[in-house]
C-alpha cells in the first residue's frame, strides 16, 4: 500500500506547498554552501585585513608573548603565513615602492615595510614589517586585493541552486497539476470519436480538477442518453413507417400497368432510403463497431469491384500495396461507396485514386460531371442541403444528408474531408486519413 503525504486538496494550496518546499530547500542548500565554504579554509577577500590586524596586535604585545599570540593567529586565520625574525632577511626592498595594495601602503605609514618578489610567475609577494621594538614580522600578501571569481562565489552558487531548485520543484508541481488536466482533455477528445459509449474520467488531482471530471462525466452520460433517445425515436419512426411502405410495395405488385408499378416501387425505395439516411445522420455515421486495423487498399478495391460488377466504370489507381489505417470497416465502406455512388449518379462514372502523403492516406474520388460551384462547396457539406439543379436534374431530391454523413465519418476517423474542382471540369472529393504505423 502506497503512503501519500497529506497534500492540500486545492490547486492554490498545492502551489503554496510547492513554493514553501522550494524556499526551505534553497535555504538549506545555501546554509550548507556557506558552512562548507568556511570549513575549507579557502583564502577569502579579507586576508589583507586580517594581516593588518595581526601586525597591529603583535606590535602592541610584549616580546615574550608574541610567539604564543602568533600561533593563535595562525590557528584563527588559516590563510595567514606569519613568522617573527630578529632582523630582516636579505633581498627585501625597504624603499616603500611597489607595495601590493592600499591597505599595506597605509600600514607603511606606521611601520617600515620591505617587499620581496614571491614565487616566479605568482601573484604573491613577501612582506616584512619592522615593528617598533626592532623585530620583524614576515608575511605573504597579494599584489592586488581582488574579489573572488564570481562563478565560484557564494552569490553565484546560491543563485544557481535557486534556479535549479525552482525549476525542479516548479516542473514537478506543473506536472502533478497538469497531468489530470491532460487526462481530462484526452478523454473529452475521445468522447464521440472512437465510440458512442461515454468513458468515465478519473476523478483525481486537486479538488477543482475532480469537480471538473465529475461534471464532465455527468455531461457525457446526459449527451449519450440524449443521442440514444434520438436514435431510438427515429428507429421507432422508421419501423412504423417501413411497415406501411412494405404493405404498399406488396400492393404495388398487383398494379397491372408495368410503368405505373415501377414508378410506385421507385418512390417507395426513395422513401426507405430517406428514412435510412436520416437514421444514419443522427448517428453521425457511426455504426458502434470497434476500431480495428483496416487495409484501405483492399477496401477500395472491393468498392471498385462492386460498381464494376454493376456495369459502371470506376477504376482504382495509385498505391497497390497494403495501406493500414485505424477505422471501423462498415463506416469506411459506407463513406467511399456513397462517394462513388454520387460520382456514378451525377457523372456516369468516376475514378478512385489512392496515395500516401507525409504519413497520411489520401483517397480522391474523381468525376467529370457538372461539379459544384465554389460558393456552394462548404454549404453542400452541411445537413439538409441539396445540390443545384445541374447535379439533380431528373432525379428525386433527398434530405441532403449524403455529404454531411461522409464528412462525419471522415472526421470520426481523425481525417479531413474536402471538395475540389477536377481539372477539365467535374468534382474531386478528397478524404485524408492518418496512416497507421504500428
Amino acid at each position: 500500500m502506497r503512503c501519500r503525504l497529506p497534500l492540500p486538496r486545492g490547486v492554490a494550496g498545492q502551489m503554496v506547498v510547492a513554493l514553501v518546499a522550494s524556499l526551505i530547500l534553497i535555504h538549506g542548500i545555501s546554509f550548507a554552501v556557506f558552512v562548507l565554504g568556511n570549513l575549507t579554509g579557502r583564502e577569502m577577500p579579507g586576508q589583507m585585513h586580517r594581516l593588518a590586524a595581526a601586525v597591529w596586535t603583535l606590535d602592541a604585545l610584549p616580546g615574550d608573548t608574541r610567539l604564543e599570540a602568533l600561533q593563535s593567529l595562525r590557528r584563527g586565520g588559516p590563510g595567514l603565513n606569519l613568522a617573527l625574525a630578529q632582523s630582516p632577511p636579505a633581498g627585501f626592498d625597504w624603499s616603500g615602492e611597489g607595495l601590493p595594495n592600499p591597505l599595506v601602503e597605509e600600514l607603511g605609514r606606521h611601520f617600515g615595510i620591505g617587499i620581496a618578489a614571491g614565487p616566479a610567475g605568482g601573484d604573491t609577494v613577501k612582506l616584512a614589517f619592522r615593528l617598533h621594538d626592532g623585530s620583524v614580522l614576515l608575511a605573504e600578501g597579494s599584489r592586488a586585493e581582488r574579489p573572488p571569481f564570481f562563478f565560484a562565489g557564494p552569490a553565484f552558487i546560491t543563485a544557481l541552486f535557486l534556479a535549479v531548485s525552482l525549476a525542479v520543484l516548479g516542473g514537478w508541481a506543473a506536472h502533478e497539476l497538469i497531468r489530470p488536466l491532460q487526462r481530462l482533455a484526452g478523454a473529452v477528445e475521445r468522447f464521440g470519436s472512437d465510440t458512442i459509449e461515454p468513458e468515465d474520467l478519473p476523478q483525481e488531482g486537486p479538488a477543482e480538477v475532480r469537480r471538473v471530471a465529475f461534471a464532465l462525466n455527468r455531461m457525457q452520460h446526459r449527451i449519450n442518453q440524449l443521442m440514444e433517445n434520438r436514435v431510438r425515436m427515429l428507429a421507432a419512426i422508421g419501423h412504423d413507417l417501413r411497415t406501411p411502405i412494405t404493405r404498399l410495395r406488396l400492393r404495388a405488385e398487383y398494379v397491372e400497368d408495368p410503368a405505373l408499378r415501377q414508378s410506385f416501387i421507385e418512390d417507395l425505395d426513395h422513401m426507405d432510403a430517406l428514412l435510412q439516411g436520416g437514421l444514419t445522420y443522427l448517428r453521425e455515421g457511426r455504426s458502434g463497431e470497434p476500431t480495428v486495423t483496416v487495409d484501405l487498399a483492399s477496401l477500395l478495391s472491393t468498392v471498385s469491384d462492386q460498381f464494376v460488377d454493376l456495369g459502371q466504370d470506376v477504376p482504382l489507381e495509385g498505391v497497390s500495396c497494403r495501406v493500414p489505417v485505424a477505422g471501423r470497416p462498415s463506416e469506411l465502406l459506407r463513406l467511399f461507396s456513397n462517394l462513388v455512388d454520387n460520382a456514378v449518379k451525377h457523372a456516369g462514372g468516376g475514378m478512385i485514386r489512392l496515395t500516401v502523403v507525409a504519413g497520411r492516406v489520401r483517397v480522391e474520388v474523381v468525376d467529370h460531371g457538372p461539379g459544384i460551384a465554389d460558393r456552394d462547396k462548404i454549404a453542400m457539406q452541411e445537413p439538409f442541403v441539396s445540390g443545384d439543379a445541374a447535379r439533380n436534374k431528373d432525379r428525386p431530391v433527398g434530405f441532403g444528408l449524403g455529404l454531411s454523413i461522409c464528412r462525419a465519418i471522415a472526421r470520426g476517423h481523425g481525417g479531413a474531408f474536402t471538395l475540389l474542382d477536377t481539372p477539365g471540369g467535374g468534382l474531386t472529393v478528397r478524404v485524408e486519413l492518418p496512416l497507421k504505423t504500428q
